[in-house]
């Protein structure tokens, strides 16, 4: 080999394990992004996740608890209804009654 070849050659290789390193560097990069700061295991998209997860479960027990709060209320709303309806049938069935009662007077007293 002759020296230039020779000289090609190193540069090269120092070339490529630059680039190595360069995607080393980047692949460790996305590894801290997503699992955070190796060293204290805090941080990073994961963690994000996980803390976004226990959000997302603790506003779905309160949506829970909502949900059966709005249900009894119907629910007693519903029987409230019902009872006013059955009073004011109640009061209309007496009303007519009392109107048949008294046609059936006013036509006996003539």
């Amino acid at each position: 080999m002759t020296d230039e070849t020779l000289v090609e050659v190193v540069k090269n290789q120092q070339a490529i394990e630059q680039k190595v390193e360069d995607i080393y560097s980047n692949v460790n990069l996305l590894i801290d992004a997503l699992s955070g700061n190796r060293l204290t295991k805090q941080g990073g998209m994961l963690d994000d996740i996980k803390d976004t997860k226990a959000d997302i479960k603790q506003i779905m027990t309160r949506l829970d608890a909502t949900e059966h709060k709005v249900e009894n209320r119907l629910i007693e709303l519903e029987t409230t209804q019902k009872k006013w309806m059955f009073l004011i049938t109640v009061v209309m069935a007496i009303a007519a009654i009392c109107g048949g009662v008294a046609s059936i007077y006013n036509a006996f007293k003539k």
